[in-house]
Parts: C-alpha cells; structure tokens; sequence
C-alpha cells in the first residue's frame, strides 16, 4: 500500500496518527491513466507545465505495473476509509441527542418548566426586601381609582 499512500502522515489533536491515501494517485488508478494523459495532452499543445502532473506521470510509469494486482486492496481501503469516516461522524449527532435527553430528564425531575423574574421579584417572591402588611382605615381609598 505504500505506493498508493498520501506523502506525509494526518493527525488528529497531535496525538492519533494515520496516513491515508492519495487521491490524485487513487484517481489515476480507478481510470487507468486515462485522465492523466489527456490532462498531459493539453499541457503539451499549451505549452505549459505543472511538475505535479509531471511528477504524477513519472510515478504512473512505474506504478502501472502492479496497477491490476493493486486494484482491489486500494478500492476496499477507499471503502474502508469512507466507513470509518461515516461512522465517526455519525457518533456526534448521537452524543447530542443523548445531552439533549439528559437535560430534558434534568429539567422534568426538578418539576418543569417555572417562571423566572429577570427583573426584581415582586413583593413577597424570594424579594429580600422585608413586606410590610398594607393596612386601610375604614372609608380610605387605596389609591387605586376606587
């Protein structure tokens, strides 16, 4: 596999290393070089040149060889890799609908939904101020249009 492998190794938060595959060189495999060469094709009437292609067309000569024995382990490792790959990401979406439902469990046991005062609390709700008894002399209005 390291014919096909990616030039330099991929981490993850520095500690998980892995080193993956090439895609440009996956690519030439899967069409035979048939790409490849028509890419080289509209250099060469241009006249102008990419040493990538350059250089990917040196490593074809030389890979070519061994391109149908190779086939097979580099398509099931593209397989492999794109499993994996789904399968990790669909862990997130999981852990957050687990979180979702550890705060509705949360929330229901301390009873529901209850109103909270962003402003100050009216007299006689959690106020620290101390609430004195409203006391009315007979015929006095309370000032509240009555």
């Amino acid at each position: 596999m390291g014919l096909w492998s990616a030039d330099k190794a991929n981490s993850l938060l520095f500690v998980f290393q892995t080193t993956g595959l090439n895609g440009s060189k996956v690519a030439v495999l899967a069409d035979n070089g048939v790409q490849l060469q028509k890419d080289l094709n509209i250099l060469a009437r241009t006249g102008r040149q990419d040493p990538h292609l350059e250089q990917l067309r040196v490593w074809w000569e030389a890979a070519r060889v061994d391109a149908a024995q190779d086939r097979g382990p580099v398509v099931a490792a593209t397989l492999r890799g794109s499993r994996m790959a789904l399968a990790c990401t669909a862990i997130v979406p999981l852990l957050m609908a687990l979180g979702f439902l550890a705060c509705v469990l949360y929330f229901r046991s301390r009873g529901g939904y209850q109103q909270r005062y962003l402003a100050a609390a009216p007299p006689g709700e959690g106020s620290s101020e101390p609430v004195l008894p409203v006391t009315q002399a007979a015929g006095q209005s309370s000032g509240r249009g009555t």
